[in-house]
């Protein structure tokens, strides 16, 4: 699907529009007007689409793309393409896998003002929304951290919200997994305590509900928070020319106490004297 947003002040043209091709790609149905604008939406927001206002004659032809084989014809005798054969138009477009039908209208449709500017709404969000998806093959991120990699991509805040809302509903983005899955990957690499793990995360867009129930079960004296500390402990003893003195701002840094870090430390300090 080409990334592109429609030119501004297109829809609100005061002559309707000419539709002469309706095509599937992937998840997208593509909508191609007579002066050569095209416009890609989501197969589930034009199956949800109110088409009562696309006017054709009583003829659609489908065609399977590259065969030009004869697949089926819609004919309605009102002279509207009702909601019914759009639906079928659909199941016809997705049916069989995810090959690539084009509908070639025998009678281009004719279609308002004020539907050509849904159309043109419903494509920006699928171009945002194929974005994202992008953006969310590479790693997975928070709702917050995605909206602002978009912005930075110049996407609209309208129409973000709409994808990163479509993307929720279906749990490809999920703050609650990401924090999980980020607190999970900390832990094993750079253990760090709650206070300081529940910081970065609100950072990152979590909410602080959603952290905290993440974070459940590090209350400080748990087995997870200790082996935590042990293993941040021991790395820094690993690296070369660390004092104790360095070893503890390090620790505090991490968001441990004091009295842990001293305890800890006055063990290490005794067992390397009487050794």
């Amino acid at each position: 699907m080409e990334e592109r947003e429609p030119e501004e002040g297109f829809s609100s043209q005061s002559v309707n529009a000419i539709v002469t091709e309706i095509k599937e790609r992937g998840a997208f149905i593509g909508i191609i007007l007579s002066n050569g604008s095209s416009f890609f939406i989501l197969a589930e927001d034009f199956s949800n689409m109110d088409v009562a206002p696309l006017r054709s004659g009583t003829d659609a032809a489908i065609e399977r793309r590259g065969s030009g084989m004869d697949v089926a014809s819609l004919r309605s005798g009102t002279g509207l393409l009702t909601s019914d054969d759009m639906s079928d138009v659909l199941s016809m477009l997705t049916a069989g896998g995810r090959q690539s039908l084009t509908c070639s209208l025998e009678k281009p449709l004719s279609i308002s003002a004020e539907l050509l500017e849904k159309i043109e709404f419903l494509h920006n969000v699928s171009v945002t929304y194929k974005k994202a998806m992008d953006i969310l093959s590479f790693a997975p991120t928070t709702a917050f951290l995605l909206k602002q990699k978009l912005l930075k991509r110049g996407f609209k805040s309208i129409f973000i919200g709409k994808a990163i809302e479509k993307l929720s509903e279906k749990k490809m983005i999920d703050d609650k997994k990401f924090a999980e899955g980020w607190v999970s990957l900390r832990m094993s690499k750079n253990p760090q305590a709650p206070v300081v793990l529940k910081a970065a995360l609100m950072k990152k867009g979590v909410e602080r509900q959603v952290a905290e129930e993440v974070l459940e079960g590090f209350t400080p004296g748990s087995s997870i928070y200790i082996e935590g500390f042990e293993k941040a402990l021991s790395k820094q003893r690993k690296k070369t020319g660390r004092t104790l003195e360095k070893i503890r701002m390090s620790l505090l840094r991490k968001g441990y106490s004091i009295s842990l870090i001293n305890k800890y430390l006055g063990e290490v300090f005794y067992n390397a004297w009487h050794n």
